[in-house]
């Protein structure tokens, strides 16, 4: 997401690319639990694979929605409240801690919390008795960049601290997956966005835009310490998929920006026109 900001991307292309950040690291938190807990009894039970993949979802959800019409009433109500600081990162960490005790996923509910928050205007003009319509502001959220920043740091620090590369067979099939990442996004992008509706940089950024990041980090800690045979070398691979993934996408994403690079891989989307958005509205 701090990447997407940054490139001469159509609007629409920016907006598509940060919600897939969002949805791809819930849904893969979601999956990943279901695919450990099956492994952990052994068995592999459709009934439980709906359950926590459909309506646990669902009401893992709702459970967000719930927590931010509360918050809205709170700052309708008690704005001196809602304007101290680490007031609303506490709100949410309370979410997040209620929809895990209820052994749902916290993860969905905190994303649908963040989304209602930032879309508190959207509500009908009715509900603006009982709650606040005000959404989070910029300014709202700059603290908690910071904090996340910081978290951040510290946290790859500690991925590079775990990274070991002396098993290379592992390295491989890191590489080998990160390769059908790309892959799998070059064929989907060439299904889902055809030329008129996607220039050229816009469909190599598409492209690119597979880095993994915190989200596959921390699934990749949960077999070794669940106990898993195999969690150390589950952990060893996906320790291996997180830079390599990273260096690729760097490496493409200055491919992408550059119009010489671009003209080189026109090849693989020679329908679509070569101009940025940047370009485009200059020459507007």
């Amino acid at each position: 997401i701090p990447m997407v900001k940054f490139l001469s991307l159509d609007q629409k292309t920016k907006t598509v690319l940060s919600l897939e950040s969002a949805f791809t690291d819930i849904f893969a938190i979601v999956f990943f639990l279901v695919a450990l807990e099956a492994i952990l009894k052994g068995h592999l039970d459709a009934g439980s694979v709906f359950f926590n993949i459909g309506p646990k979802t669902f009401i893992s959800m709702g459970l967000g929605l719930s927590f931010a019409l509360i918050w809205a009433a709170i700052k309708k109500y008690f704005p001196d409240s809602t304007d101290m600081q680490f007031s609303g990162e506490a709100w949410a960490l309370l979410c997040y801690g209620a929809s895990q005790l209820l052994q749902l996923n916290g993860a969905m509910s905190v994303l649908c919390l963040g989304f209602a928050l930032a879309n508190l205007n959207l509500l009908p003009q009715w509900l603006g008795r009982f709650f606040s319509p005000v959404p989070v502001t910029y300014a709202n959220t700059q603290l908690l960049s910071e904090i996340t920043f910081l978290l951040k740091t510290f946290f790859f620090l500690y991925l590079g601290m775990l990274i070991s590369f002396s098993n290379i067979t592992l390295v491989l099939v890191g590489l080998v997956i990160v390769i059908g990442i790309f892959l799998t996004r070059y064929l989907s992008i060439r299904l889902m966005f055809p030329s008129k509706k996607c220039q050229l940089i816009d469909a190599l950024a598409l492209t690119s835009m597979g880095p993994r990041g915190l989200a596959c980090a921390v699934l990749a800690t949960l077999p070794i310490q669940a106990g898993i045979e195999s969690g150390e070398a589950i952990q060893q691979i996906l320790f291996a998929v997180i830079p390599i993934s990273i260096f690729l996408t760097a490496v493409f994403v200055f491919i992408c920006e550059n119009e010489a690079g671009r003209k080189k891989f026109q090849f693989l989307f020679p329908k679509h026109d070569n101009s940025s958005a940047a370009e485009t509205g200059s020459s507007s």
